[in-house]
């Protein structure tokens, strides 16, 4: 076997594997594929989004915080969005005008 074909095996393995499992199957995968730098474009993409969906979930706080803390995850998210626009703005500032 080369190396394709012995990654080709482990990647269907693991697929096989993660048929039988239920939650987090496909963030596992796609965690697996990135360990083994066999992301590919489309995978990268979801797994990206996944992380982020985690990362709000977390700031939000989980599903037995309180309101208040839900919040406050709120507001935070929100000034962290509102942090992006503005040094999207400042960059588009920052480059040169042609004409």
């Amino acid at each position: 076997m080369n190396d394709d074909e012995v990654a080709a095996l482990i990647d269907d393995h693991y697929i096989a594997d993660a048929q039988t499992l239920a939650a987090d199957a496909e963030a596992n995968l796609l965690k697996l594929a990135e360990l083994r730098n066999r992301l590919t474009p489309a995978q990268s993409t979801r797994w990206t989004e996944i992380k982020a969906a985690y990362c709000r979930t977390q700031a939000l706080g989980g599903a037995d915080d309180d309101p208040l803390t839900h919040a406050i995850g709120a507001i935070g998210l929100l000034a962290d969005r509102i942090g992006a626009i503005e040094t999207a703005i400042r960059a588009v500032e920052s480059e040169p005008r042609a004409g």
